[in-house]
């Protein structure tokens, strides 16, 4: 239910921000335009392919941290690697020598999470990784942009990787940023047929205009829905049962059919051509209004008490104290809240790790992406705000 739920808060509501698409190309300017790029279906096919590209071994060791979603653990293990959890603390940041305690003689890489798009501490990662000889992997699924001491998140690790359709109004997309290449490896990238773009176009105008009250919208929605449907019916049944046109982005599960699979034509095109600025600009308000409101609340806690000027985030992660399940509360009054709890990986059951434990448990996360309005934020608030008095 939470990844469903996830998928909606970070991305359904998104594809009403077509006053954010132009049909000239963005004028954003990519800090790691230097590096090798390779744009994936997923964010997990990237992790998956970036040990290859780093020269990593099965058989190797990864260091990962111990609050993560499972979709940036099971590539690693389908891989082949090891996977040992350094622990983090309530405030999701890194205790640096405890994780250099963890490193072991088979230990080949660091993955470090970018936790809601607010930085971790890169210079003092790199200068372990660098001691120990081991690559830096950037998790930067939460990062549209951002900066920490001077760098551009995403150019310090050995390898990076980014999730687009967390933030743009795209069915799919990832990218994986290679910064220091190792071997050169050939990705038998799967081709995208037709009736997949279709599919792909389908999902995108279904999740935008499928609410739309402007007649001319619903005249192309419904055309490109009847086109789908015949194409379907006249393509041969082992088409229509491919793996891609079964595939779903709303779950956390790792497919190995799927690793080869590059980022849409239609989902690189609504990228290239986002209004990055005005995205960055309206997460941020949402969020800063958000923080202001419940900052005010004794109960209630921010995760972050502010936001850098070089932050754009992903969600806005808070804590309701005395109150069990504040997210499912939340959703029932019509706030699509979620918490991690539901995209923990097994590896790191209950027990391991009391703060990671408190975390899955009770960090909340809400919305703050582009398409809410004021009258929506407002509403989170008020929200926020009655489960305390309805609960005295």
């Amino acid at each position: 239910m939470d990844q469903e739920v996830s998928s909606m808060i970070v991305a359904r509501d998104q594809f009403l921000s077509w006053n954010m698409i132009s049909a000239r190309q963005s004028d954003w300017t990519d800090s790691t335009s230097a590096a090798a790029r390779y744009s994936f279906f997923q964010a997990r096919n990237a992790i998956y392919h970036s040990l290859g590209l780093l020269g990593i071994e099965p058989g190797a060791r990864v260091l990962a941290p111990s609050y993560i979603c499972r979709a940036a653990i099971d590539p690693l293990i389908a891989y082949g690697v090891e996977v040992d959890f350094y622990p983090v603390t309530r405030d999701c940041s890194i205790d640096i020598r405890d994780l250099e305690g963890r490193i072991k003689p088979g230990t080949a890489a660091v993955l470090v999470v970018h936790y809601f798009g607010f930085p971790q501490p890169l210079q003092d990662l790199r200068r372990v990784c660098d001691a120990h000889g081991l690559a830096l992997i950037e998790d930067c699924a939460h990062v549209l942009s951002g900066e920490v001491e001077g760098k551009s998140l995403g150019t310090i690790g050995n390898a990076a990787v980014f999730s687009w359709r967390k933030f743009l109004p795209i069915y799919d997309g990832a990218e994986l940023v290679i910064n220091r290449p190792v071997r050169q490896v050939a990705i038998q990238w799967t081709s995208e047929g037709g009736l997949f773009t279709l599919k792909v176009a389908a999902n995108m105008l279904d999740a935008s205009l499928g609410r739309t009250n402007q007649p001319l919208l619903k005249v192309a929605y419904r055309g490109i829905r009847a086109g789908e449907v015949m194409f379907r019916k006249c393509a041969n049944w082992h088409l229509r049962k491919s793996p891609m046109m079964q595939a779903e982005t709303t779950t956390s599960v790792f497919d190995m059919q799927c690793v080869n699979w590059p980022m849409s034509r239609l989902s690189r095109w609504t990228k290239r051509h986002s209004n990055i600025g005005s995205i960055i600009a309206a997460r941020r308000r949402n969020y800063q209004t958000l923080l202001e409101e419940l900052s005010s609340m004794k109960r209630v806690t921010p995760l972050f008490s502010s936001l850098p000027s070089t932050v754009c985030p992903w969600v806005f992660p808070v804590l309701f104290a005395d109150l069990t399940d504040a997210h499912v509360s939340l959703r029932r009054r019509g706030i699509p809240a979620v918490t991690w709890g539901g995209v923990r990986h097994p590896q790191t059951g209950p027990g391991k790790f009391s703060d990671t434990d408190f975390l899955y448990e009770n960090l909340v996360f809400l919305p703050v992406h582009q398409c809410l309005r004021d009258r929506d934020v407002v509403n989170i608030v008020r929200t926020a705000k009655e489960l305390y008095v309805r609960r005295n």
